[in-house]
C-alpha cells in the first residue's frame, strides 16, 4: 500500500494562508529550507507563519503529524476492533459522491456536528447552502459518502486532499451525531483506507498536526484502531513584529484566553498555546 520514503528539504514549495497563518502547502515531509520561507513570509499578508524541520526525528516532542504509513489489513487488527469495524461494515456503504447533488444534506450533516462544538469555536455556516458546499471544492479533493445501507441517505462524508509527493489528507470527516452507535466512525475510515489500499504512489495518509483549537481525541481513535501513528518533528514561528510584541505582553493571561467562551480571545490563546509547542519542540 505505501512507498518507503525520506523527508526532503526545498526552496519550492508552496505555501498557503489559512486563518492569518502561513503554511508549507505540502506532504509533512517536504521541509522548507528557513531562509527561503522568511523570504516568502515577509513578503506575503500573513500575520504569522508555521513551519516544521526534523520530521519524524525519532524521540517525541510537543508536534506531530499523525499518520498512517504502513499496511492496512483488518485481519491484523485486534478482535474487539475487528469487531467495531464489521458493525459498521453492515450498516453503510462508503462511496465517492460528487457533492454537489447533496448540498442539502452536506449542510445538514455539518450544523448538526458544529451544534456539538463549544460556543468559543463553534462554526457558524453560511445561509447560501450551495455556496458553502461549493466553498469545499478543489480539483484535489476527493470527496467519500457515508450512506445508510437500508435507505442510501447520506449520513456522513469525508474530503480528503491529494497534498503531492505521496502525500494525502483526511482533510475533513463530518458525521451526522445520531449515527455514532452504530459505528459510523469506524465504517468511514475503513472504506477509505481500503480504497488507496492499492495505491502504488501513496506515500502515507495524514490527519494532519496536532491539534490547537479543536478539543478532540480524533487522533487517539485513529492511532488505537486504525494503528496510525504520531510523527514527531519540531515546529517553529515567525511573526510579524507587532504580533510578537503582542504575543509577549499577553502571554502572562494565556489561562484566561484559552477559557474564553469568547471567540476572539479563544483564538488569541490558541496562538500563545501554539507558541508555547514551538519553543518546546525546539527544546525537545
Amino acid at each position: 500500500m505505501f512507498c518507503k520514503y525520506n523527508q526532503l528539504k526545498t526552496e519550492n514549495f508552496k505555501t498557503r494562508i489559512y486563518q492569518h497563518c502561513m503554511l508549507v502547502n505540502e506532504a509533512p515531509h517536504i521541509l522548507p529550507y528557513e531562509s527561503e520561507f522568511k523570504k516568502k513570509f515577509k513578503k506575503s499578508k500573513a500575520l504569522f507563519g508555521q513551519y516544521i524541520y526534523d520530521y519524524d526525528c525519532g524521540n517525541e516532542t510537543s508536534w506531530w503529524y499523525c499518520i498512517k504509513d504502513d499496511i492496512y489489513d483488518i485481519n491484523l487488527l485486534n478482535s474487539k476492533t475487528r469487531y467495531e469495524i464489521n458493525k459498521g461494515r453492515k450498516f453503510f456503504d462508503i462511496k465517492i459522491f460528487d457533492p454537489l447533488n447533496y448540498v442539502n444534506e452536506i449542510y445538514e450533516i455539518d450544523s448538526k456536528k458544529f451544534q456539538e462544538y463549544p460556543a468559543s469555536y463553534r462554526t457558524k455556516l453560511s445561509d447560501d447552502k450551495l455556496e458553502y458546499v461549493k466553498s469545499k471544492l478543489n480539483e484535489n479533493n476527493i470527496f467519500f459518502g457515508l450512506f445508510d445501507k437500508d435507505s442510501n441517505m447520506l449520513n456522513g462524508y469525508s474530503i480528503i486532499t491529494d497534498v503531492g509527493n505521496g502525500g494525502i489528507l483526511l482533510n475533513v470527516v463530518s458525521i451526522d451525531p445520531l449515527t455514532y452507535k452504530r459505528n459510523s466512525s469506524c465504517a468511514i475510515i475503513d472504506g477509505i483506507l481500503k480504497y488507496f489500499m492499492d495505491s502504488k504512489h501513496l506515500i502515507y495518509i495524514s490527519d494532519g498536526a496536532r491539534n490547537i483549537k479543536h478539543i478532540t481525541n480524533y487522533q487517539k481513535f485513529l492511532c488505537k484502531n486504525f494503528e496510525f501513528r504520531l510523527v514527531y518533528c519540531k515546529m517553529k514561528m515567525v511573526y510579524k513584529w507587532y504580533i510578537k510584541i503582542t504575543l509577549a505582553i499577553l502571554k502572562p493571561f494565556k489561562s484566561i484566553f484559552i477559557n474564553s467562551k469568547n471567540k476572539l480571545l479563544y483564538n488569541i490563546g490558541s496562538l500563545l498555546k501554539l507558541d508555547e509547542y514551538s519553543k518546546q519542540s525546539q527544546k525537545e
